[in-house]
């Protein structure tokens, strides 16, 4: 309730600096500071192609989109698509997204929260008082961990031996180690058949 009202008051305040919320013109401000280095060439009427040295990106005013996809997933206008509203000669700040904006925060805090008695003033009625559900004791040992997802490793700080493939340090080869390997058993039977017998 405090903060619905607290929130309301903010609102009265934001709408002195604009029409846009605090943080994200904060952030379209930087945005077009960083767009000054960006040249904007129309190809339509609201499709532009922002340029910086090889960097290319296509920007639609229309549908409120770059193909870098920082507007899409923002709703705040990019670097490239400032620069292609400058080039149009419009504000950046009517093309933010409407949740963004102070109308909608304001829309949001609008319901008012009730106040409430205090116990001592609720209605007293003869029904019976409700008690909490009965605690059942589950058959079986009580887990002492907390089911993990299944791509979720077991320790994430050690590499488990089972997500890494086994590599011979005799012939460098995948599947298999030195005690298992064909090819240094055979350079061992070799070495002990051209061994000579030791002398009595």
């Amino acid at each position: 309730m405090t903060r619905f009202q607290e929130n309301r008051k903010k609102a009265e305040k934001f709408r002195s600096h604009g029409s846009v919320c605090p943080n994200p013109r904060r952030r379209l401000d930087k945005e077009v500071s960083q767009s000054r280095k960006w040249v904007a060439r129309q190809a339509r009427e609201f499709e532009f192609e922002a340029s910086c040295y090889s960097h290319k990106f296509s920007v639609d005013l229309a549908s409120k989109s770059c193909t870098c996809r920082w507007w899409d997933l923002t709703g705040i206008p990019c670097r490239h698509a400032v620069s292609s509203i400058y080039a149009k000669r419009k504000d950046p700040h009517d093309y933010i997204h409407p949740y963004l904006k102070i109308d909608a925060y304001v829309e949001c805090y609008s319901p008012v929260v009730k106040p409430i008695n205090g116990q001592e003033m609720w209605e007293v009625t003869n029904k019976e008082e409700m008690d909490p559900p009965s605690y059942h004791r589950r058959p079986g040992r009580p887990p002492k961990l907390r089911k993990r997802a299944p791509d979720e490793p077991f320790q994430p700080n050690k590499i488990r031996r089972t997500s890494s493939r086994l590599r011979c340090s005799y012939c460098k080869n995948y599947g298999h180690n030195r005690r298992t390997c064909s090819a240094s058993r055979s350079s061992q039977q070799e070495s002990t058949s051209t061994t000579p017998p030791s002398q009595p």
